[in-house]
């Protein structure tokens, strides 16, 4: 019995909201990945993968929406004639790994976790650097407290108005507005999410 046909024999519903990360570990001097779907704090799911491309992470993700549509249907959680599909995932950002979410379960939502976003950030505001050699430390480091502000939002509506005031401060600067109107789409998507 997999692990998450023992969940649901347990009486767990079936996780409508995911988070999906692959973990980097090296086993007798491999380099080894580790597929693992969860929702909160409880694993659902882990596999091997070969790779981080994107046909690894299609396989895996096949494998896990098999194994919950065979053990949901041994539980009698779903219909014969039904399909598991979740609502939504969390990733880490990684493309291939949300390109594979997209093909294997059609209008899933996937997000970016906000760890990843800050790091996208990060990286927004490294790249805006080197190609403005005159920008001090002082200006990247208020930057840099203008982007946490956004991200320290308690709600939709606070951070959807914190970004359209940085979008407007930050206008005609491509590298910002485009990381900006990204944490939205990414911000939208989450709020709009019940509480798990």
């Amino acid at each position: 019995m997999s692990v998450s046909g023992l969940l649901m024999r347990l009486g767990l519903s079936l996780p409508e909201h995911l988070l999906s990360d692959e973990k980097f570990a090296t086993l007798t001097g491999e380099r080894i990945y580790l597929f693992l779907v969860s929702q909160g704090e409880l694993i659902w799911h882990g596999a091997w993968m070969n790779s981080v491309n994107e046909t690894a992470f299609n396989e895996a993700i096949s494998q896990f929406l098999t194994v919950m549509e065979v053990s949901a249907k041994a539980e009698q959680l779903l219909e014969p004639e039904a399909s598991y599909a979740a609502f939504s995932v969390t990733t880490d950002g990684w493309n291939p790994g949300q390109n594979a979410w997209k093909n294997n379960v059609p209008g899933i939502t996937v997000n970016e976790c906000q760890l990843h976003g800050r790091k996208r950030v990060d990286v927004t505001l490294d790249a805006y650097a080197q190609e403005h050699p005159d920008l001090n430390d002082a200006d990247r480091h208020q930057l840099k407290q203008q982007f946490d502000h956004i991200f320290a939002a308690k709600s939709l509506a606070a951070f959807s108005q914190r970004i359209r005031r940085q979008a407007r401060k930050l206008s005609g600067r491509a590298h910002f507005t485009q990381t900006l109107e990204y944490s939205q789409r990414q911000a939208l998507s989450v709020y709009q999410l019940p509480e798990v």
